[in-house]
């Protein structure tokens, strides 16, 4: 039976799609090592949005939410792959098990007109997912499980800054022509 962690799950503030969660990821993980029974804090410290080792979280909203992730990357592959005139299997990753939404959702990705573009969309959608996870889940560790999970999703949106993101693509632009340049 899951642990009921009411005091810590109240004491949070609600996170929101579009703005800047008013706690960080290192001041939750605090309140977590304070509250959380150790089996629990040990779990939650191996949940990591990009690096998860499904195996190794015994929580069914994550595992479910990771098998969700993998589905999408996978029907990217292979549209990926098509475009290239590849094999898209040696990509491929786990069981291919993916839904409509999902096919539609990594459609309008591989065709966004930006990067950005496509990131938003599969942070959107990562988002509502984790929504419709959290269902059943009110004071347990997936609960928390999620929360962590969506501040980790803050924080890497917040990484793209469009100004720095011209910076970084003037950088590798030059790098190139330089590398033109020095080999002609």
């Amino acid at each position: 039976m899951k642990k009921s962690y009411y005091y810590i799950v109240a004491s949070l503030p609600s996170l929101s799609f579009h703005e800047k969660p008013n706690i960080t990821i290192d001041a939750f993980l605090a309140v977590c090592k304070d509250f959380l029974d150790e089996k629990d804090f040990n779990i939650l410290q191996l949940i990591s949005l990009f690096n998860v080792e499904e195996d190794r979280i015994p929580l069914d909203a994550v595992k479910r939410f990771f098998q969700w992730e993998k589905g999408i990357k996978n029907i990217l592959v292979k549209l990926r792959a098509e475009k290239l005139g590849v094999e898209p299997e040696p990509f491929i990753r786990g069981e291919v098990v993916y839904d409509y939404f999902q096919s539609a959702l990594a459609e309008n990705t591989f065709n966004a007109n930006s990067p950005l573009l496509a990131e938003e969309l599969i942070n959107k959608a990562r988002w509502n997912y984790l929504d419709e996870l959290e269902y059943g889940h009110y004071f347990d560790i997936d609960k928390l499980a999620i929360y962590y999970i969506k501040l980790q999703l803050h924080e890497r949106m917040s990484l793209f800054d469009p100004k720095t993101g011209q910076g970084k693509l003037e950088c590798i632009i030059n790098s190139i022509n330089n590398s033109i340049v020095i080999n002609n």
